[in-house]
């Protein structure tokens, strides 16, 4: 019931070799003879009653074979519910008797038939494995050139970038892959990755302090008491930023919040000024006014007494 049948099999074989192998008495060896031929026999009745037991278990799994094998499924399914029975056949133990062999010889031929179409399918995935393989490689050779055909004083790092994401997408799009053999191939990509990040890398840490040091002197015209000179200034640092090359985005944000606010309250300062300015002006106009109607009043007082006259 264990399915420890062989097992006891290979037992009682062991035991025959090691009596065969003792000094012993007549009669000692008679007695272990009859113990071992006791044994035997009921191995047998056992073993009788194991194929009663199993031949019904081995037709049930022969009925299931032969529908996946006459009706394949997805490979993949197929492949595994194939293994599943192969593993309950084997649990049964092997075939001993003319009729186990004979459904053993059924079995193995459907199971045959039902692998084919998972042969035709892993065939095909070892195609599709090798062109990925062989793309993977070409993304390589292709990054490869790039870098070193680049002048990278005068490069267009933006395009960098995208060259950078999109060869990523490219290689994760390229699966699957052999594993034994994609392993250098994989090392040599995560290198070229990691020189043009570096290479990129560099040139961001360059404009990122460019854009600092606009921020620097952004804040530092607040300290100006012109506003006009202040705002024409801000401009000219406005466009000085438009200027700068490609920053992460992250830190890009960060620093263009900085700098907007800064030029926010140069502009304010400016707008303060103006209002200022005007307010004085509208002033002045008004002591004017009031000078000339003075003057006006007086001239009209100066005049009257020749008029009487």
């Amino acid at each position: 019931d264990a399915g420890q049948y062989q097992q006891a099999v290979n037992a009682i074989k062991t035991a025959r070799l090691d009596l065969a192998k003792q000094h012993l008495s007549t009669k000692d060896r008679r007695d272990h003879e009859r113990d071992l031929i006791t044994l035997s026999a009921r191995l047998s009745e056992l073993k009788d009653w194991q194929k009663y037991a199993t031949l019904p278990k081995r037709q049930t799994l022969l009925d299931e074979l032969n529908e996946i094998a006459e009706q394949p499924l997805e490979p993949p399914t197929q492949a595994t519910r194939l293994r599943h029975l192969r593993d309950q056949w084997r649990e049964l133990g092997s075939a001993t008797s003319a009729d186990e062999r004979t459904l053993q010889g059924k079995f193995d031929r459907l199971a045959e038939q039902a692998f084919a179409p998972c042969k035709v399918y892993y065939a095909e995935q070892d195609q599709i494995r090798a062109q990925n393989l062989a793309s993977r490689q070409a993304l390589c050779t292709q990054l490869t050139s790039y870098i070193e055909v680049t002048d990278w004083q005068n490069a267009d790092f933006k395009a960098a970038e995208k060259i950078m994401r999109a060869a990523r997408e490219e290689w994760r799009r390229l699966h699957p892959c052999d594993h034994k053999s994609l392993k250098p191939v994989e090392q040599q990509f995560e290198a070229l990755q990691k020189h043009l990040h570096e290479l990129i890398k560099q040139e961001w840490d360059h404009n990122v302090a460019a854009k600092q040091t606009i921020i620097t002197q952004a804040e530092e015209l607040l300290e100006l008491q012109d506003g006009r000179a202040m705002a024409d200034a801000a401009k000219t640092l406005q466009e000085d930023w438009k200027k700068v090359g490609p920053t992460p985005h992250a830190i890009d944000q960060r620093l263009w919040r900085t700098f907007r606010k800064t030029c926010d309250q140069i502009f304010a300062r400016r707008q303060e000024a103006n209002e200022e300015a005007k307010a004085e002006a509208a002033q002045k106009l008004r002591e004017i006014d009031t000078a000339l109607d003075a003057f006006a009043a007086a001239l009209t007082n100066d005049t009257e007494p020749s008029r009487r006259t």
